[in-house]
């Protein structure tokens, strides 16, 4: 069973993150305008990561901010796809890197959900916001947490991100983290500070989603994080 799926409560999750900027396979052509139009190669260059021949089209006038008929940019696409030297030449082309899906998905909520850091990077550099939610409360934090992308976790925790901010299940990141079995994202969440203790919308916590996981190691690190706060209202 995927691990998304054993997190159980979160539609953004599955149906936002899940290969959403996918489109269908691109298909080779030959490079370099060849007469085409130049924003439906794109489209295919992007998809099959070639870096080089975005480059040309993009010189040729095709827009660094076309859609999908989905709405996904293709920036969204290079990003999900882990495409970095494709994601450098949109950038350098001003593709907006705060665009929105109208569910809410950003770029920055797919690298982060793929676990892509060095795009992640790259992104935050140009200004994407690391706190902006989908239209369901996800947040890039909790994308990386139900991944386990300990790389893009530790990124995102030096942007102050809210560590507690829960989507329409009631659920944070280190509730994904802990559900999914991911021990190395729950302790980063804990060492900087995420509370334990808080509970979804079905009144589950971090450490009952470890224990239906069986993830007996995080179960022991939020004991072991709530011991010294006993007798604490939890909420």
């Amino acid at each position: 069973m995927p691990a998304v799926l054993r997190a159980g409560a979160s539609l953004a999750l599955l149906a936002f993150l899940a290969g959403c900027a996918a489109g269908g396979p691109a298909v080779p052509r030959p490079p370099g305008g060849s007469g085409a139009d130049p924003e439906e190669g794109l489209l295919d260059a992007v998809g099959l990561g070639e870096a080089a021949e975005v480059a040309v089209l993009l010189g040729e006038g095709a827009d660094a901010d076309q859609r999908t008929p989905e709405g996904f940019t293709l920036l969204m696409i290079a990003c999900e796809d882990g495409h970095l030297a494709v994601v450098e030449q949109l950038l350098e082309h001003g593709a907006d890197v705060r665009a929105e899906t109208d569910k809410g998905v950003t770029a920055a909520m797919l690298a982060a959900a793929k676990g892509h850091a060095a795009i992640l990077w790259r992104l935050l550099a140009r200004g994407a916001d690391p706190r902006t939610p989908t239209s369901a409360g996800v947040t890039p934090l909790m994308a990386a947490a139900a991944g386990g992308h300990v790389g893009v976790v530790r990124i995102l925790l030096g942007r102050r991100v809210d560590l507690d901010a829960r989507e329409q299940s009631g659920r944070t990141a280190m509730m994904f983290a802990a559900a999914n079995g991911h021990a190395e994202a729950v302790r980063l969440l804990l060492d900087a500070g995420a509370r334990a203790g808080l509970r979804d919308a079905r009144g589950e916590t971090a450490e009952s989603l470890a224990r239906q996981a069986r993830a007996a190691e995080i179960e022991r690190l939020l004991r072991d994080a709530a011991r010294p706060r006993e007798g604490a209202a939890v909420e």
